[in-house]
Parts: C-alpha cells; structure tokens; sequence
C-alpha cells in the first residue's frame, strides 16, 4: 500500500498529515512556520521539517522511505527559491516529493476538482486560480510589492487607526477602546510585545469585526478596503481564465476569513458579487497537500478527496 505525506509549510504553523491510499488518515502533527525567508534559513526549515516528519513517521510506524510526498511552501515564490527549497528537501530522504507554493495547495483543498480562485489572509496573502488547463497566480509576494490582504497587514490598519484617533490625527474610533480592552494594555504598547511569545493580531482583527459589528465608520472603511482588494483579484482570475462561467468557485481561505464576522460576508455578497460560489473551507491546506500527493501516483477522486476531508475533521480538528 502506498502512504502519502502532505505538508502545508506557512509563517507561522506547518502541518503534516499522512495518509493511505483510500484516504484514511494515520496520522498528523503541527509544527513552527517553516517560511525559509522567516524562521530562520533554510537549515531551519530543514530541521522543522525533519522533527515533524520524524513524529509521524514515529507514530505512524512507517518509514519515511515509503512516503511519497507533496510539500506547499510559504517563500516558495521564485525560481530561486524553489531551486533552494528543492535542494534541501533532497536532503529529507522520503519516497519521492514535489513541492509548490503553499497557496497552490489552499486552492486544491478548497476544491473537490481543482478548479476555482483561491484568495487567502493568513499572515500574509497569496492568490491562486486554476480553470483546469491553466494555473494563474497574482501578487503574495510582500505589502511592500502591492499586497493589500493578510492579517499582520490589516492589523496595522486597525491599531494605526487606533493611535492616529487617540492623538488626533485621525478621525474618532471605538477601536482604541475595544482593542486596549481585549489586550489589557495601551495600543502603543503593542511595539512591545515579543510576537514569538505572544500574538497580538488575532485580537485586534477580533477588535475590528467588534467595531465594525457596531457601525463604526474607520472599521467599517477598513473592511471596505478589504472587500475592493478581494474583488480586484478575483475578478482578474475570472475574466482570464472564466470568461464564459456563470457561476465560479471562490475560495476564502485563512485565519481572517475562518473567524470573519457575519456582517462581513454579507457585505462582501452585496458587493456585486453575482457569479461568485464564496467557500470559506474549515479543513487545512495540507488535505489539499495528500491530495496533490496521490494526483501524482494516479489516485484521485471526488470520494477519496471527500473521505479525506471528512477524516481530518473528525480527527484532527478535534485535537486542535
């Protein structure tokens, strides 16, 4: 029987989960960000990578010879990169690997076929899209080269709205209220927070949908912001590669968008949003990963992906 290794490589987490061939899963394990551009290099990425599939090989009892694997990789970006990525990962001693960005394998996991437009906030953003003939990528490289999306990115938005009201230079908020409230501490304390220790993003995105849910103007417009970059991009994807579909899949995918207020999704479908199926999966990337995996060795359905998708629910999210 053959096993498959599917590992979601991000900023901050990365996730392994191995399966069988008929899409039982056997097991799993969560590590640190294994981004080689953040968490330290690539022998730090090598050696997270390492201790995470040692565990599952250890709990599995199976070695890791006889996995055959399929990695999406935060910083896999440029043809560099992946040359670099590439090396190392030769280094790990499986059965056989591929590699690609892990927004690509945002976009399978979201999808029972594959084709639909991935649009992801987790620390950053990446954005994917496929039709089945043609994969398409825009942007996900860094704020600084015109990213718009991730949570770090709009958590800056929030806590500078916050301290621009406090002093006056911007217009009145309940931010700064609700965000010193949720944090016990002055918004400009936050410069001094040590991130590794303590994570002050998902809180002010939390403080964000509270203000907004409570009509707020600069959250409401912060929100707004968010929405307009959303339908930029899709709406590149889908006049590209979807001239002629009615109805396409959009894939909402990440930390931002799995714990989004109501309010914002409403919005989001009154923003001339016809043609748009909105998927906000509560499954991983990394199913989307073992899929990819077994796409390689001729394994693939609709069952199996859904089988997949089930198992890491019932097992998996209930550990999380």
């Amino acid at each position: 029987m053959n096993f498959f290794l599917g590992v979601d490589g991000g900023n901050t987490k990365t996730t392994f989960l191995l399966c069988d061939e008929e899409g039982k899963v056997i097991s799993y394990a969560r590590k640190g960000g294994t981004n080689p551009q953040s968490c330290g290099g690539i022998e730090e990425m090598l050696r997270i990578l390492n201790e995470g599939i040692k565990e599952i090989s250890l709990e599995s009892k199976i070695d890791r010879k006889n996995f055959i694997s399929y990695f999406g990789m935060a910083g896999a970006d440029r043809e560099s990169d992946f040359k670099m990525i590439k090396s190392a990962l030769a280094r790990v001693g499986l059965r056989s690997f591929d590699l690609q960005n892990d927004g690509f394998i945002a976009l399978r996991s979201g999808t029972l076929d594959g084709k639909g437009i991935l649009i992801t906030c987790g620390t950053g953003n990446t954005n994917f899209a496929s039709n089945g003939r043609e994969v398409k990528r825009v942007g996900g490289l860094s704020p600084a080269l015109g990213d718009g999306l991730g949570t770090n990115l709009i958590a800056s938005k929030v806590t500078s709205a916050a301290v621009r009201a406090k002093d006056g230079r911007g217009p009145n908020t309940i931010l700064k209220n609700i965000i010193e409230d949720k944090l016990k501490m002055e918004v400009e304390d936050l410069i001094s927070i040590n991130i590794k220790k303590e994570d002050p993003v998902p809180l002010v995105i939390e403080s964000l949908f509270e203000a907004a849910e409570k009509f707020d103007m600069v959250a409401l417009s912060i929100l707004k912001e968010v929405i307009e970059e959303i339908s930029r991009i899709a709406n590149i994807f889908r006049f590209s590669l979807f001239p002629k579909r009615k109805k396409v899949k959009l894939i909402l995918d990440g930390p931002f968008f799995k714990h989004a207020h109501p309010l914002f999704f409403e919005s989001l479908k009154n923003y001339s949003w016809e043609g748009y199926q909105i998927v906000v999966p509560q499954h991983d990337p990394v199913v989307g990963a073992v899929l990819l995996a077994m796409e390689r060795e001729g394994i693939g359905s609709k069952n199996i992906a859904k089988k997949v998708i089930r198992e890491y629910l019932r097992i998996v999210k209930k550990e999380e």
